[in-house]
Formats: structure tokens, sequence, C-alpha cells
């Protein structure tokens, strides 16, 4: 290959790849029996692709039987869960702004979710059709009754844009 990688692979039963895609490895037996693949340092092994996999690296190790459970864990970055995905998700991101700033977001898909992070906060309801966010800090609001139909957003002093938008379905 131009870029100096090899391929030694006969897939699907067997093979290395070296560079392919966003990878940096992918090695493979009988596929999707058997999956191992290195990016940026984290090392995945998968079982059945995509249902069971084992992730580590130097900073957090992830898992998952996909998709009754799954759990993701990076140091200073993000600790997320999932059940019956997607149906329940669990996430802390940006973890390394301290608890204050970190973002806490959960959701019962497509019915609620909730994401929180320093003073923004933001509610949805039978996602992505009703939605309200809001920051008091910066003066932020955002009401969603249901997108993309109704929509208002005032700004405050986010530097987002002001937007007001109502459009009527009426026959003929």
């Amino acid at each position: 290959l131009p870029n100096g990688s090899r391929v030694r692979a006969t897939f699907p039963f067997a093979g290395v790849i070296d560079g392919f895609l966003t990878f940096d490895r992918l090695e493979f037996f009988l596929f999707p029996l058997y999956v191992r693949s290195e990016r940026d340092g984290r090392t995945t092994w998968h079982w059945l692709f995509p249902c069971f996999s084992y992730s580590e690296s130097d900073d957090g190790v992830a898992w998952r039987a996909w998709p009754l459970v799954g759990h993701d864990v990076r140091e200073e970055r993000y600790d997320r869960w999932f059940f019956l995905w997607p149906i329940f998700q669990f996430q802390r991101n940006e973890r390394r702004l301290g608890p204050e700033k970190e973002e806490l977001s959960w959701t019962i898909f497509p019915l609620f979710g909730r994401t929180e992070q320093g003073t923004f906060h933001s509610t949805t309801v039978l996602w992505p059709f009703f939605g309200y966010s809001e920051d008091p800090a910066s003066g932020f609001r955002s009401l969603d009754l249901p997108w993309p139909l109704v929509s208002f957003q005032d700004p405050g002093t986010s530097g987002r844009a002001h937007r007001d938008a109502a459009y009527m379905l009426l026959p003929n």
C-alpha cells in the first residue's frame, strides 16, 4: 500500500490489516467470531462482533454485552453506561473540569432525557419533538413545542443565535 502498511487477510476467514480506515491495526479470525482492534492506544477484543467486547487503554477500560449492558470509562474524560441500548443511557462527561462543570446526562429513549452542566440544564420529552433548555448564568433559553414546527430561542449573553419559528400547517 502507498502508506507502507501491510495487508495479510482473506476476509472473512483470517487476517491482519495495518492502517485500515481509522484503525491502527485490525486482526480477525472467522469474522464476526473474533476481532481485535487497536486505535489511538486502545485495544479492543470483540467476540461475536459487535455483541461482546472488552477494551483497555492507559486511561480506562470498557466492556459490553450489547444490547443488554455496557460500560465505558476514561479517566478525566467520561464514564458512560447503557442498559437495553438505546433505551437507558447514563453519562458523566468532561470529568476533568470537576464536579461543578462536568456534564451529567441520562436518557430513557425516546420518552425523557435530562442534561446538566454547571448552570445549564436541558430536558427533552418524546425526543426530538419537545424540549426546554436554559442557562440562568447567561440568560440562554430554548423551547421546542413541537420541534421543528414551533421553536423559540433567546440567546441571552451566550452568543448563540436568536430564533423564533412557528410554522402553521393549514389545509388549502
